[in-house]
């Protein structure tokens, strides 16, 4: 799973098998954001269900198996895997916005 989007302050996102889910915390609001190739707006909804043409993940996905193999930003980008959940932080404390990257593995 691939992860990008344009960081200015810190976020949170959490995905689940049904949906991934954005919380802006502080400076500007991200933009450019992607999951898996699908764009995503979260001025507009901070929730992007997973169906449809915004499927980004196979419903069969094993959590538990996460791991990040690929990390691009100038700053703090984290991930934590859960059994139904994964989360992800950003925090971005320079001046001005960095476009972040993450690529996420599952083994199973």
């Amino acid at each position: 799973m691939k992860i990008a989007a344009a960081i200015d302050g810190s976020d949170s996102l959490q995905i689940t098998k049904a949906a991934a889910t954005w919380k802006h915390r502080t400076y500007q609001y991200p933009w450019d954001i992607s999951l898996n190739g699908v764009p995503w707006n979260v001025r507009q909804t901070n929730t992007l269900a997973n169906n449809g043409t915004n499927t980004f993940l196979p419903a069969d996905v094993d959590f538990t198996s996460a791991h990040i193999i690929h990390r691009k930003g100038r700053d703090l980008a984290t991930m934590r895997a859960e059994p139904d959940a994964l989360w992800i932080q950003f925090a971005d404390n320079p001046n001005g916005a960095d476009a972040y990257e993450l690529e996420v593995a599952f083994e199973k």
